[in-house]
């Protein structure tokens, strides 16, 4: 099972960032490994998108069915997770041994856990007090997460809907309006959000409109509820979106699974390319 996004683990002063997605080692698709990536979150944005910020951590095991009605079964399925699961727990073990004293305390009842607001953040750090309570806001999974541009813009419904949107002002205006709009602005305002959000609102109802009835799901799609409801927000919360991208993790998989999958023999690929990449890069 695979992340196609970053998750976090944080301590009281750094946060750790994973990156865990499963890769073809070959264009077949026939063979399959499962590279975990560490970075630091602390990290400036656009220093930590550099490839040389990020460390391979491990090559997650993979769990294979002998059939499809095998890979369907929920015994199947908890096999995989439970795995996942404990590897992580493996992994992340040293961030929790005995001599780690300032990580919080997650053993809380209701009674113990805090709203977080700057008062109270402030006190609990100035006081040492942080890891004796857990200090908590309630989660909106959108407001928490900012949007990949690679898989959110690149990869997505904004990608096609710019690139129509340059055909047609190419073919009905002169390439000068085409330079204008590739002249991003370097600042933006909160009158220009507004504007955004005005357009997404405008685009969106057209695009269901016209393929609402061609989607077995009504175009019910995380990407098109988040673009459409969720983009804006994000915006006003962490910026634009160009500096968070996971396209450099994904670049990563050539160097560690794509590259030394070439240099095995084809038999027993793990062991051989676990070998390679401690050769080649440590």
């Amino acid at each position: 099972m695979g992340l196609h996004s970053p998750f976090f683990a944080i301590s009281p002063y750094v946060s750790i960032i994973l990156y865990s997605d499963a890769s073809t080692t070959d264009t077949l698709g026939k063979n399959t490994l499962h590279p975990i990536f560490i970075t630091l979150g602390n990290i400036i944005t656009w220093r930590r998108n550099k490839p040389d910020v990020k460390q391979l951590l491990a090559y997650l095991p993979i769990i294979k069915a002998k059939d499809d009605t095998q890979k369907k079964s929920e015994e199947h399925k908890n096999i995989v997770r439970r795995t996942f699961h404990k590897s992580l727990e493996f992994l992340l073990s040293p961030l929790y041994n005995e001599d780690n004293e300032n990580l919080s305390n997650i053993n809380l009842n209701s009674n113990q856990i805090e709203p977080r607001s700057h008062k109270n953040m402030k006190l609990h750090y100035k006081n040492n007090t942080e890891k004796n309570v857990s200090i908590e806001k309630d989660i909106n999974i959108y407001a928490a997460t900012v949007p990949d541009k690679m898989h959110h813009l690149d990869l997505s419904l904004f990608h096609y809907q710019l690139s129509f949107t340059k055909a047609l002002i190419l073919e009905q205006c002169r390439k000068s309006f085409i330079d204008k709009m590739n002249n991003r602005k370097k600042n933006y305002e909160e009158s220009d959000i507004t504007r955004l959000q005005e357009s997404i609102n405008e685009w969106a109802k057209l695009f269901i409109k016209l393929f609402e009835e061609y989607s077995s799901s009504k175009l019910q799609f995380s990407k098109l509820h988040s673009w459409v409801f969720h983009i804006c927000s994000s915006i006003r919360k962490f910026g634009t979106i160009n500096g968070y991208t996971t396209e450099t993790y994904e670049s990563l998989h050539k160097d560690y699974v794509k590259k030394p999958y070439k240099l095995t023999n084809k038999k027993e690929i793990e062991k051989q390319i676990i070998k390679i990449v401690s050769i080649l890069f440590w």
